[in-house]
């Protein structure tokens, strides 16, 4: 039995990113900890600020969720949220996690799983199964091997790389951002192909700029998977779909 996919609120984000945090080792440093959650180096300790300064961006983001639904209570939900940032932002990167996890546990962190619940219920956005990410990244990776071994011309390669990278970020970084991330992504990718396939008129180069449209394809079904409302994006990838199978 297939299980209903649930909303992806921003709080709801948060909620599932901090819980995971409680299970981590309280006498990590935080700077450590945030890195183990994210999935990042602990010695890249630019990347681990930059991903600390991403959930407090989420956090913003759910604050201007809670703002787009007037008829909920809104000191009620914007007050977790501030408690929330409170608890993270107060000690140094150097102290211990087991400081932040106290600061969570207890009414805190059930205030912001109360928000969550109520949060994802409005959200338009469904949470994806975390296997079609896995399988999208794969095949994204295949399509970024095939591109650096191409005969296409190393600016179009780099261009065409650039887009792929981002695209896979928006993947890693999902938790995060959902699904508006990848989207964005997907549309980079679309411009992309378009400026590439105007330039490349080399038939067995362009065989590769095909591998590259099916990624942007898989990858606008996934989105469309969680919510529907990029049909502009959609005609769009099609018509640059019909003008390489023509070859011109």
């Amino acid at each position: 039995m297939t299980a209903i996919p649930q909303g992806f609120s921003p709080a709801g984000r948060l909620f599932r990113l901090l819980q995971t945090g409680l299970n981590h080792n309280g006498s990590q440093t935080i700077l450590e900890a945030w890195a183990a959650i994210l999935g990042l180096d602990p010695k890249d300790k630019a990347a681990v600020f930059a991903g600390f300064g991403e959930v407090v961006r989420l956090i913003a983001d759910a604050r201007d969720h809670v703002r787009s639904h007037p008829e909920i209570k809104q000191d009620l939900y914007l007050r977790t949220l501030d408690q929330i940032e409170q608890v993270l932002l107060a000690p140094s990167v150097n102290g211990q996690w087991g400081s932040v996890v106290s600061g969570l546990n207890g009414p805190h962190i059930l205030a912001l799983e109360f928000c969550a619940e109520q949060l994802d219920r409005l959200s338009t956005e469904q949470e994806l199964d975390p296997t079609i990410l896995e399988a999208l990244q794969k095949d994204l990776e295949g399509t970024m091997e095939r591109l650096l071994s191409s005969d296409l011309p190393e600016d179009i390669k780099a261009h065409l790389t650039g887009r792929l990278e981002e695209l896979r970020a928006a993947i890693v970084r999902y938790r995060l951002y959902g699904i508006s991330a990848l989207t964005r992504a997907t549309e980079a990718a679309v411009g992309a192909v378009i400026v590439a396939q105007a330039q490349v008129k080399d038939e067995r180069a362009r065989t590769v700029l095909k591998d590259y449209l099916d990624i942007a394809q898989k990858a606008l079904n996934v989105a469309a998977g969680a919510v529907k409302q990029w049909p502009m994006l959609e005609a769009g990838l099609q018509a640059v779909k019909v003008f390489l199978s023509k070859g011109s």
